[in-house]
């Protein structure tokens, strides 16, 4: 009498769980660079963002309304890692205050890269007397710790 075999012999179980595991060996370190990278990505983006809405406010005479700033001047406006606070080297005390009441930015930066920094922007009086913010989130040099 014939025996039938249905199923996998030990043998075979266990080559097929040395292949997984070498797989996943391979494949984990580079899953990690993949979503550190898209949290870079996302940091840079809502500090991006930031940026925008102090240009929008900043273009618009929110924060400039007071500040009678003279051609060629400029303040360097700091946002650090998970605050809804501004710092700014300046001059002028009120702009602070009046940056906080006015932009409301609670973003939390996830990477490893970015977390625990302060991005920084530049906001600048050309000798026109046009206003501008300048400042890139992809470039190193606007984050500091």
């Amino acid at each position: 009498m014939k025996k039938d075999n249905h199923g996998f012999s030990l043998v075979e179980l266990i080559i097929v769980l040395a292949i997984m595991a070498v797989l996943t060996a391979i494949l984990t370190p580079q899953f990690l660079k993949y979503v550190e990278s898209s949290r870079v990505s996302k940091d840079e983006y809502e500090a991006d963002q930031i940026k925008k809405v102090i240009e929008m406010a900043w273009t618009i005479e929110i924060i400039n309304q007071e500040l009678d700033m003279k051609p060629g001047e400029s303040i360097i406006v700091s946002y650090t890692d998970g605050a809804s606070e501004f710092s700014c080297a300046s001059t002028y005390p009120h702009l602070e205050a009046e940056m906080e009441s006015t932009i409301n930015i609670p973003f939390k930066y996830l990477s490893k890269k970015h977390r625990g920094q302060t991005f920084s922007v530049e906001l600048i009086c050309d000798p026109d007397g046009n206003y501008r913010v300048e400042g890139d989130a992809k470039d190193d040099t606007c984050w500091s710790d």
